[in-house]
């Protein structure tokens, strides 16, 4: 059952974001080549050599920054894939934003202004405006499509689904159909 992919056509946000999951992975494995070039050429890029904590603290602090592009990079094709698997890619961007917002208010309390970093720059403006952004597209286009494809459509055995009963009513949340409620029909 885990290879069935459901029948449903992929939305322009989706082909979004599978086009900046694309740029991501791309990104990320520059970043991966980034990091071994730290590891191999210490001498050249002027890191002691006597300090191994240097060159292991830089070469961790790219890797991190690899394997966050990596994982971001997945789940995004995982959400471009399925919108029903939106949701562990939106809880990370939203995450990333917090922890960038949490270091700018730490770099402003030790006295640093952070926010014209280019590092806190970009990951703002990737996370937060554009990631987390398609994610929510995404999520609000996977929660309208159930009640359009749903609504009047029979179940199996040849019960039918009440109209109304997947449609949200206006300023309250989506109801769905009760087992007492499509069986009702059948009697």
């Amino acid at each position: 059952m885990a290879d069935v992919r459901p029948s449903i056509p992929r939305t322009p946000a989706q082909v979004t974001l599978r086009v900046v999951s694309a740029i991501m992975a791309l990104l990320g494995g520059l970043v991966v080549v980034g990091a071994a070039l730290v590891f191999l050429n210490r001498d050249q890029l002027g890191l002691a050599e006597e300090s191994m904590w240097t060159v292991l603290t830089y070469g961790g602090i790219i890797l991190a920054a690899a394997g966050l592009l990596l994982l971001t990079a997945w789940l995004g094709f995982r959400a471009a894939d399925d919108s029903s698997r939106v949701g562990p890619y939106r809880f990370l961007c939203y995450f990333v934003g917090l922890v960038v917002l949490v270091a700018i208010v730490w770099g402003w309390g030790m006295g640093m202004f952070l926010l014209f970093n280019p590092v806190v720059l970009a990951s703002t403006v990737t996370y937060v405006l554009v990631c987390s952004q398609l994610a929510d597209k995404v999520a609000e286009e996977h929660e309208a499509a159930p009640r359009d494809l749903l609504e009047g459509e029979e179940l199996r055995g040849g019960a039918r689904i009440p109209a109304g009963t997947c449609a949200a009513p206006r300023g309250g949340a989506r109801r769905r159909p009760h087992a007492r409620d499509v069986h009702a029909g059948q009697r």
